[in-house]
Protein backbone atom coordinates (compact mmCIF):
# COMPACT_ATOMS: atom_id res chain seq x y z
CA UNK A 1 0.00 0.00 0.00
CA UNK A 2 0.96 3.24 -1.14
CA UNK A 3 1.36 6.37 1.45
CA UNK A 4 1.02 8.78 -1.58
CA UNK A 5 -1.70 11.19 -1.31
CA UNK A 6 -4.08 10.79 -3.90
CA UNK A 7 -7.13 13.14 -2.53
CA UNK A 8 -7.48 17.12 -2.21
CA UNK A 9 -6.25 17.77 1.01
CA UNK A 10 -8.99 19.58 3.70
CA UNK A 11 -6.47 21.96 4.61
CA UNK A 12 -7.12 24.91 2.87
CA UNK A 13 -3.87 26.37 2.81
CA UNK A 14 -2.51 22.92 1.19
CA UNK A 15 -5.19 23.55 -1.28
CA UNK A 16 -4.04 27.06 -1.84
CA UNK A 17 -0.71 25.56 -2.47
CA UNK A 18 -1.86 22.69 -4.85
CA UNK A 19 -3.94 24.94 -7.25
CA UNK A 20 -0.66 27.12 -7.68
CA UNK A 21 1.33 23.75 -8.07
CA UNK A 22 -1.15 22.92 -10.81
CA UNK A 23 -1.28 26.66 -12.37
CA UNK A 24 2.26 25.94 -12.34
CA UNK A 25 2.32 22.83 -14.17
CA UNK A 26 -0.48 23.98 -16.39
CA UNK A 27 1.55 26.97 -17.30
CA UNK A 28 4.94 25.06 -17.94
CA UNK A 29 2.14 23.05 -20.60
CA UNK A 30 1.67 25.84 -22.36
CA UNK A 31 5.21 26.81 -23.18
CA UNK A 32 6.35 23.53 -23.92
CA UNK A 33 3.42 23.06 -26.84
CA UNK A 34 4.92 26.75 -27.63
CA UNK A 35 8.46 25.48 -27.62
CA UNK A 36 7.07 22.43 -30.05
CA UNK A 37 5.29 24.32 -32.59
CA UNK A 38 8.41 27.19 -32.66
CA UNK A 39 10.79 23.98 -33.25
CA UNK A 40 8.28 22.69 -35.91
CA UNK A 41 8.14 26.43 -37.79
CA UNK A 42 11.92 26.38 -37.67
CA UNK A 43 12.29 22.86 -39.13
CA UNK A 44 9.52 23.64 -41.95
CA UNK A 45 11.20 26.90 -43.10
CA UNK A 46 14.70 25.01 -43.25
CA UNK A 47 13.18 22.67 -45.19
CA UNK A 48 11.31 24.56 -47.55
CA UNK A 49 15.38 26.28 -47.91
CA UNK A 50 16.47 22.64 -48.87
CA UNK A 51 18.13 21.77 -45.99
CA UNK A 52 17.77 18.10 -44.26
CA UNK A 53 15.85 18.33 -41.17
CA UNK A 54 17.54 15.76 -39.55
CA UNK A 55 20.82 17.52 -40.40
CA UNK A 56 19.72 20.86 -38.94
CA UNK A 57 18.32 18.66 -35.44
CA UNK A 58 21.01 17.06 -34.90
CA UNK A 59 23.64 20.36 -35.29
CA UNK A 60 20.86 21.58 -32.26
CA UNK A 61 21.38 18.81 -30.67
CA UNK A 62 25.16 18.72 -30.29
CA UNK A 63 25.14 22.73 -29.93
CA UNK A 64 22.73 22.35 -26.99
CA UNK A 65 25.04 18.97 -25.48
CA UNK A 66 28.54 21.13 -25.70
CA UNK A 67 26.46 24.29 -24.25
CA UNK A 68 24.27 23.05 -21.86
CA UNK A 69 25.05 19.18 -21.20
CA UNK A 70 28.75 18.53 -20.69
CA UNK A 71 29.34 17.10 -24.21
CA UNK A 72 27.80 13.70 -22.53
CA UNK A 73 26.61 13.26 -26.33
CA UNK A 74 30.09 14.26 -27.84
CA UNK A 75 32.04 11.77 -25.64
CA UNK A 76 30.05 8.92 -26.60
CA UNK A 77 30.27 9.56 -30.38
CA UNK A 78 34.15 9.69 -29.61
CA UNK A 79 34.20 7.05 -27.60
CA UNK A 80 32.29 5.10 -30.70
CA UNK A 81 34.58 6.88 -33.34
CA UNK A 82 37.51 4.95 -31.17
CA UNK A 83 35.95 1.72 -31.53
CA UNK A 84 35.38 1.57 -34.60
CA UNK A 85 38.92 2.45 -35.29
CA UNK A 86 39.67 -0.30 -32.95
CA UNK A 87 37.89 -2.94 -34.58
CA UNK A 88 38.78 -1.77 -38.26
CA UNK A 89 42.67 -1.90 -37.36
CA UNK A 90 41.92 -5.16 -35.08
CA UNK A 91 39.55 -7.03 -37.96
CA UNK A 92 42.13 -5.67 -40.83
CA UNK A 93 39.69 -3.66 -42.43
CA UNK A 94 40.98 -1.17 -44.64
CA UNK A 95 39.87 2.58 -44.59
CA UNK A 96 38.17 4.32 -47.27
Amino acid sequence: MSDKITTLPSDQAERKRLKGVVKELVDAQIQLDAAKDLIKSILEVEKEKGYDTGFIKKLAELSYDIEFNEKKKVAAIELSAERIAETEILMGYEKD
